[in-house]
């Protein structure tokens, strides 16, 4: 007999890696961003920017609604880790970017 493979359960645990790569791909296989919505990969269900504070709603019987209520803030995070490039950088002594 087969085992069954879990890719949100998958997705979650590389979401927590230490590698940016991996945190991304985590990401991805949970979310989907369409314009300015995010989509749950499992229930379809989707979510404005403009409700990003609040808890994510799955519909019945998604099986990633144990798992993730909160994708703009989780992509934020992710988001966060990707560097900078070196002429960004050093614009943000620059007082109109702080």
């Amino acid at each position: 007999m087969h085992e069954v493979f879990d890719v949100n359960m998958y997705c979650q645990e590389l979401s927590k890696s230490e590698l940016l790569s991996a945190r991304v791909i985590g990401w991805t296989g949970r979310w989907s961003l369409f314009g300015s919505f995010v989509l749950c990969c499992q229930c379809l269900n989707a979510q404005s920017v403009d409700d990003a504070g609040c808890a994510f709603t799955h519909l019945p019987g998604c099986t990633a609604g144990q798992t993730g209520s909160n994708p703009w803030r989780e992509l934020r995070q992710v988001l966060m880790d990707v560097p900078l490039p070196d002429h960004a950088r050093a614009r943000l002594g620059d007082p109109r970017f702080i």
